[in-house]
């Protein structure tokens, strides 16, 4: 029975809310903004480094859009001025909510409200409680999300801000489509493209037509949705509206994906992610890479489809939009269960629906549609032709609902006393029960402390192999000996490692001959110590007892004993081990080497050098081949890096990317003129400005030497 349902390409998070709010203050040229700026003075210049902030955040430039919004904070802190501060917070918010981080933008507003009411700024409680209210949505609690909307929404009635009007009415639509609505969405979206049209709003009608698309798209009405998407394009193209051309193209890619264009989705799908990376927007960039994860499954690219989604979930998490979540999950399932892996298949479509059901539900849908009520009839009330005639309808339902909350509360009465009876029983059987649990509550802090006993144990034996683990690797004052201008930076991911380095010298005719290697064992952890050891010691015979020294015929012997050494078991073994390995003659400077999996690099008058790896493990492998013996003529000043791919798959930066290896020469040439100590330093640095609080992924052990 198949795991996933058969709408696997229905995008329910296609949807571009109008949630890009038209600043306060617009101005086309940010430029002549900036240049006016300059000549202004106290509040009025502070409230332009606003606007300036407010232009830059609409066109993705956020870097400079905290750069302006820091200097109006700056000169505010000596201006005080209490107007000023709520423009500068409110610009906060959106520019935290443009980056993704809701929680933070939410949590901003809620110091920005008081504010504004303070002042009794009519504007700013309603954009503030907007902004709370998308924050509100995106993190999925769509009746708080609601209770902010419908509260703003008669103050920019009152206000007749046609603008925020219409960006309320579309967010409500959101909130429809979120709860799976589609056809009250559509009534909604219609509202906002009727008004757009009146306001002859290109940037709203190429909105609200690609939103329109996305609900006919969930209702499966393909064709029609598709004439609105490109609609939208028309409209966008026209009105220079990059950003939603970006959802544009994207939800055509989808149905690129549906109409099996795949080359086509590629397109139209690579210009989307182009257009959300320009912008910094990893909310719209993990719905790219949710496309990319389609085009991958229809392919039959089931692994390249995880490895999109891993990312996809991490950013998700990250941001902590369960609407995000839930989609990426769904697909995880989807993925795993067509690649044959059930188990992971199952427990990623527990978490879609445990997500689901927190964003989907009837409670949610009936009190959304309270709300929505409720607001339709305070609005008609107050309509002076209805006026009299509404509140005499309200008061006899009030009267009636009174009436029945007076029988109600009698029943409840008469329930209460039957209920008092019955817990006077329940508590003798509790008291009866308390004993017993007391037994039963000394057995388990018994088996506790047997647990926590046997933790402290594996914890102790987990340590001990540690240090049998680092006796075995050279120690700093041998490698120093061996290589003055050097560094080896060894970061295990758990308390032992599967990685390892490795030094020998050997007895050449010159006697100035070192061995050196980087070695990535199969697994971390304690599975991966122990592969290393095997490695570690086949490695020692195959120089010591069978007196080899050219790296690749080392590389040759290494691998028959480590797949002899596993055959002694049972089971098929295809554990190994990935190497780059090196002879170095310190005298003639001249270096053998040869590579498992693992590249050389050489950093030779600021370029990088590279040399390619034989691409097969140290063990079993069908197309075995003898491993490549490589011999160069290094010169003064040359630096030799070794390493495993620890440090190039770890996840990080802004949108939990990996960090690759063209990121890892940029560090290296970047400080490549550094003493080899500093250069460690350096490098460890830019990792952990990578990670930041993500976990480490792997082992990583990198080796630096100048010639």
């Amino acid at each position: 029975m198949a795991l996933m349902p058969n709408f696997k390409y229905k995008k329910l998070y296609t949807l571009l809310f109008l949630v890009v709010t038209i600043p306060s203050f617009y101005f086309s040229n940010t430029d002549s903004l900036i240049n006016i700026s300059n000549s202004l003075k106290d509040t009025a210049r502070i409230n332009a480094f606003v606007k300036i902030a407010g232009e830059y955040i609409n066109v993705g430039e956020m870097d400079k859009a905290e750069k302006f919004l820091s200097k109006a904070h700056d000169e505010n802190t000596i201006a005080k001025n209490k107007t000023s501060e709520l423009y500068i917070a409110l610009k906060n918010v959106f520019f935290n909510y443009k980056k993704s981080k809701f929680k933070l933008a939410y949590e901003l507003g809620e110091e920005a409200l008081p504010i504004a009411i303070n002042l009794n700024h009519t504007s700013g409680i309603a954009e503030c409680k907007m902004y709370m209210g998308m924050c509100a949505g995106r993190l999925g609690d769509f009746k708080k999300a609601l209770e902010f909307y419908h509260q703003s929404l008669p103050l920019f009635e009152s206000l007749k801000n046609v603008s925020m009007q219409m960006k309320l009415y579309s967010n409500i639509a959101g909130v429809y489509f979120d709860q799976l609505d589609f056809k009250m969405a559509i009534e909604y979206f219609k509202k906002t493209l009727y008004m757009a049209i009146r306001s002859n709003d290109n940037k709203v009608i190429g909105q609200t037509y690609n939103n329109i698309g996305s609900s006919l798209s969930n209702l499966k009405n393909d064709k029609e949705a598709k004439e609105y998407y490109l609609k939208a394009v028309k409209v966008n193209l026209l009105s220079n509206n990059k950003y939603n051309l970006g959802y544009n193209y994207m939800n055509l890619a989808s149905c690129e994906i549906i109409e099996k264009n795949l080359e086509k989705a590629k397109e139209y799908n690579k210009e989307a992610l182009k257009i959300f990376t320009d912008f910094k927007d990893p909310y719209s960039i993990v719905s790219c890479y949710c496309v990319d994860a389609d085009i991958f499954i229809e392919e039959k690219k089931y692994k390249k489809a995880i490895e999109v989604l891993e990312t996809c979930v991490t950013i998700s998490e990250k941001t902590g939009s369960p609407l995000l979540m839930e989609r990426t999950y769904k697909q995880m399932a989807t993925a795993y269960e067509l690649g044959g892996d059930l188990k992971r298949s199952v427990t990623y479509m527990k978490k879609y629906i445990n997500t689901r059901d927190s964003i989907i539900n009837d409670e949610i849908r009936e009190e959304v549609t309270k709300k929505q009520l409720y607001y339709e009839f305070d609005k008609k009330s107050l309509s002076d032709s209805l006026e009299a005639e509404s509140k005499q309808k309200y008061l006899s339902q009030e009267l009636e609902n009174n009436k029945r909350s007076a029988s109600l509360q009698k029943n409840i009465s008469l329930i209460s006393l039957l209920s008092l009876l019955i817990v006077g029983v329940l508590a003798f059987y509790i008291y009866l029960g308390s004993q017993k649990n007391k037994q039963a509550s000394k057995i388990i802090e018994e088996q506790k402390r047997i647990v926590e006993r046997k933790n402290t144990e594996i914890l102790d034996s987990i340590s001990y192999a540690k240090r049998i683990q680092t006796a075995i690797l050279p120690s700093n004052r041998n490698v120093k000996q061996y290589f003055k201008d050097s560094f080896i930076l060894y970061k295990p991911k758990d308390i032992v490692a599967g990685d390892f380095y490795w030094m020998e010298p050997v007895n050449l005719p010159t006697a100035n001959c070192i061995l050196f290697a980087a070695a990535d064992c199969t697994g971390h952890g304690v599975p991966g110590a122990l592969v290393s050891v095997v490695c570690h010691n086949a490695l020692n015979r195959s120089v010591r007892e069978y007196g080899i020294t050219e790296p690749g015929k080392i590389l040759d012997k290494t691998k028959e004993l480590v797949i002899a050494e596993f055959e002694k078991s049972e089971e098929e073994v295809l554990d190994g081990m990935d190497i780059s390995l090196c002879l170095l003659d310190t005298k003639t400077k001249k270096l053998n080497w040869a590579g498992a999996n693992n590249p050389l690099w050489i950093v030779r008058n600021g370029e990088i050098i590279e040399y390619k790896p034989d691409k097969q493990p140290i063990g079993k492998f069908e197309q075995a081949k003898s491993f490549t013996n490589h011999v160069i003529d290094l010169v003064k000043n040359d630096c030799i890096y070794i390493f495993t791919d620890g440090y190039q798959d770890q996840f990080g930066g802004e949108f939990a990317k990996k960090f690759k290896a063209s990121k890892f020469k940029e560090v290296l040439l970047s400080v490549t003129e550094q003493p080899m100590e500093k250069q460690c330093t350096l490098i460890d640095k830019a990792f952990y400005d990578w990670k930041v609080d993500l976990e480490q992924v792997d082992d990583i052990c990198i080796i630096g030497i100048r010639i």
